[in-house]
């Protein structure tokens, strides 16, 4: 039985108590790391994770700590009836936004890896995808290709696509049924 395996088979013994209590232990991380990275408070534990994240993620890091609340949100709120399950193709869109923001974190930062590695932009990783890209591409298309992605993964990842379906067969529908003032003379 892998690692993982254990760790569910010990939050199902306590049900939706150990959902809630990894709920409320994820919320209370990512408040403290949103505090550490804002330089409100530090400690021998979480600074050198601030260190790690910084460097690695750039301003990316905030976006990993929103992503730590919001799993902590949905363990807390697994049980609710009628809220959103979680669907693997929206994970996968989510997380192609955030390897599609950190290269343009680094873009806009003029891929400086003395900048990355002091934790800005996109991080080491967001100059390393951003060196990758503008190696094979010209700069204004590398970034254009790696703006339409990020669009293309938040239209997914965020639900964005159904909304917009159902706006345009509503715009449609409301367009059939009311022909428009002009073709009424």
């Amino acid at each position: 039985e892998s690692q993982p395996d254990r760790w569910v088979g010990f939050l199902g013994r306590f049900d939706r108590c150990g959902w809630d209590v990894l709920g409320v232990v994820l919320l209370a991380a990512s408040v403290v790391l949103f505090l550490a990275l804002t330089g409100l408070t530090q400690g021998v534990f979480i600074s050198p994770w601030v260190l790690l994240l910084r460097r690695y993620l750039g301003w990316g890091s905030l976006v990993a700590c929103m992503v730590l609340g919001l799993f902590g949100l949905l363990a807390l709120r697994r049980h609710i009836p009628g809220f959103p399950g979680i669907n693997l193709t929206r994970i996968i869109a989510l997380e192609g936004w955030v390897f599609a923001l950190l290269p343009l974190l680094a873009i806009s930062g003029g891929t400086s890896l003395d900048r990355a590695e002091g934790g800005l932009d996109g991080g080491i990783i967001g100059w390393g995808l951003a060196e990758l890209i503008m190696t094979h591409l010209p700069a204004l298309w590398g970034t254009v290709l790696v703006a339409a992605l990020l669009v293309l993964f938040t239209f997914i990842g965020f639900g964005v696509f159904p909304l917009i379906l159902h706006l345009l067969e509503k715009y449609v529908t409301e367009d059939e049924i009311e022909p428009r003032s002009e073709e009424r003379r």
